[in-house]
C-alpha cells in the first residue's frame, strides 16, 4: 500500500472527526510493517507541520479504533521522538495508566530476551512485527512476575499470553494486531519487538509489560486482537 503523505492524512482524520463516533475504518488489507527502532519523520513532510491538537485527535482516533492499524503507522512515522513521547503521554492519560518518570517513550527493547538461569524454555527470542494471514490468537493469558528484570524492570507482574501455534522455527514467527491502539501501544512501549518464549513446540508465549498492555488497551483487548504467524 502506498504510504499515506502527511497532509492526506490529516485530511482523514478531520473527515472521521467531523462525521462522528459511530464511523469505523474497514481494515486494509495486509501490508509489510516492520518499524524502525525509532520512528523517522517522512523526508516529504516536516514534523513541525503536526501540531499538539492534531496529535490529541489522533489518540482519539486509535482509543475509538476508527484508524487502521496501517494509517496510525503512518502517522506515527511521520514524528519526531519527542511527539512520539507526547502521544503516550495523551495514550497514557486516556487509559489510566502511569509512565515511568524516567520514560521519554521512544520504541524500547522488551524486558529479558535470554531465558533466566536454570530454565527450562526451548527458545527465547524477539518476535518483529509483520502483517499476514493470522495463524493464532492469544488463548489465554496471566499475570507472572517471571518476565520481570531486564534494562526495564518493572515492579509490578507482567503478563505472559499463550498461544497454540508450531514454533519449531520460531525465527519464522511474527506478531499482528487488528487494533490501531495495540499497534500504537506496541510501537511506542517496544518499537514493535516483542519478547516471545516457548516451553513446547507447539506453543509460543509473549512476555509484556503491565505499562505496554495498559497503553494499549488492556490484557482482554490484547488477546482479542493480536495475533501470532509464519
Amino acid at each position: 500500500m502506498r504510504r499515506l503523505n502527511l497532509l492526506s492524512l490529516f485530511v482523514l482524520l478531520a473527515l472521521l472527526l467531523s462525521a462522528g463516533p459511530g464511523v469505523v475504518m474497514a481494515q486494509e488489507p495486509p501490508v509489510a510493517d516492520s518499524a524502525p527502532t525509532t520512528p523517522a519523520p517522512s523526508p516529504t513532510a516536516s514534523p513541525n507541520d503536526v501540531t499538539d491538537a492534531d496529535l490529541e485527535r489522533f489518540v482519539d482516533l486509535v482509543i475509538s479504533e476508527q484508524i487502521t492499524v496501517a494509517q496510525a503507522r503512518a502517522f506515527l512515522q511521520q514524528l519526531a521522538e519527542l511527539q512520539v513521547s507526547r502521544v503516550a503521554e495523551l495514550l497514557s492519560a486516556r487509559t489510566s495508566t502511569r509512565l515511568a518518570e524516567s520514560s521519554k517513550v521512544s520504541p524500547v527493547s522488551p524486558n529479558i530476551i535470554e531465558p533466566p538461569p536454570g530454565s527450562s524454555e526451548l527458545w527465547r527470542q524477539i518476535i518483529e512485527k509483520g502483517a499476514g494471514p493470522p495463524e493464532a490468537f492469544a488463548q489465554d493469558y496471566w499475570s507472572d512476575p517471571y518476565c520481570e528484570g531486564g534494562p526495564n524492570p518493572d515492579p509490578d507482574d507482567d503478563w505472559v499470553f499463550w498461544f497454540w501455534i508450531d514454533s519449531t522455527n520460531p525465527d519464522s514467527l511474527r506478531w499482528d494486531t487488528t487494533s490501531a491502539q495495540v499497534a500504537t501501544a506496541f510501537w511506542i512501549a517496544y518499537g514493535n519487538n516483542l519478547n516471545g518464549f516457548a516451553y513446547h513446540w507447539d506453543e509460543a508465549r509473549l512476555c509484556l509489560g503491565t505499562t505496554g498492555v495498559s497503553l494499549a488497551g488492556g490484557p482482554e483487548k490484547v488477546k482479542n486482537t493480536t495475533s501470532l504467524h509464519h
